[in-house]
């Protein structure tokens, strides 16, 4: 064997040594990421049994909310339907943990879309319909288009500025993904079993009327049918705010944010943590504008209707 041979061999084996502690590095790596996304999936569950349990003794009122799958109308048994343009039925469901009760919130495509400013709508109008205490805890996954966002959290602070709600703090919790558990899919898994057993739905009645009745020995779903007038935007709030990208000269990771407060305290401030641990202090950051004269308060603004005709659909649906 050739001198150039044998320091080739003595190189790739180097080179195996090299490549096989990277592999070790890398999977020690894996499992350290795996381990604490276990541990955080283990406090978001416990975070969730603990605010039920606050719900149960009335320390404070426990909303977890969540959106159905889009259901399409006409539902008919023949394959033909799925390729024509439906028309889309939207549910936001919210499940009180206290009372176990689920109450559903139904529109159509050509009354508003599935936002943010629709899903701070039926949060608002079931709390006014709803009496709460003090302190509203909401659970939500982690959708940052429609649930993690500026234009539902100024909705929020509205809610908690208005002097005729009597709700002084807002806290809103993202539940790991894929690790949700939220209650809110057991109340959508009795409408769908419902649903299975109808061949045939041509209108909004027929799923609103599935809805009330899908439950039988279990407690019945409340049924809200959403209309043009309940749907309200937040350009009116976020234009007299400022979204501030960063606090304390770090930016402000919104994807990663796992709880957010609002006081009736704190106006305009949004209190914020990356973790469920009660430990953890909060970051603010505030959202009103560097301007003379009083922080601007949110329940003095007039919200403007979303869609006052409905929302246009294309010619072709």
């Amino acid at each position: 064997m050739q001198e150039t041979d044998i320091f080739q061999n003595k190189t790739n084996s180097l080179k195996a040594l090299e490549n096989t502690s990277d592999n070790v590095k890398a999977l020690e790596d894996v499992k350290m990421k795996r381990e604490l996304h276990h541990r955080q999936v283990d406090l978001a569950r416990s975070t969730l049994r603990k605010d039920k349990e606050k719900a149960i003794n009335g320390e404070c009122t426990v909303l977890a909310f969540d959106l159905q799958k889009t259901i399409s109308l006409p539902k008919v048994p023949t394959g033909v339907v799925y390729y024509k343009r439906q028309l889309s039925c939207f549910n936001l469901g919210i499940h009180d943990m206290g009372t176990s009760r689920g109450t559903m919130h139904l529109w159509h495509e050509g009354i508003a879309g599935r936002g943010p400013d629709e899903i701070g709508s039926c949060l608002m109008k079931h709390l006014n319909a709803n009496p709460t205490k003090e302190t509203v805890v909401f659970l939500s996954d982690s959708c940052g288009g429609q649930n993690r966002n500026f234009k539902l959290v100024t909705i929020l602070m509205r809610i908690v500025q208005v002097p005729a709600q009597h709700v002084k703090e807002i806290i809103q919790k993202f539940l790991i993904p894929g690790y949700s558990y939220l209650p809110n899919n057991t109340d959508f898994s009795h409408i769908e079993n419902k649903m299975r057993c109808n061949q045939k739905i041509y209108y909004m009645n027929e799923i609103l009327n599935i809805m009330e009745t899908c439950r039988v020995k279990k407690q019945k779903l409340g049924v809200v049918e959403m209309k043009c007038d309940d749907f309200f935007s937040s350009e009116s709030l976020t234009s007299v705010l400022r979204n501030r990208k960063k606090v304390d000269g770090l930016t402000v990771a919104w994807m990663k944010i796992r709880c957010i407060r609002l006081s009736k305290e704190k106006p305009n401030v949004m209190q914020f943590k990356y973790t469920h641990n009660d430990d953890v202090v909060y970051y603010e950051i505030s959202f009103s504008k560097r301007a003379r004269g009083r922080t601007p308060n949110l329940h003095h603004i007039a919200l403007n209707l979303k869609y006052p005709r409905g929302r246009p659909l294309t010619s072709a649906k």
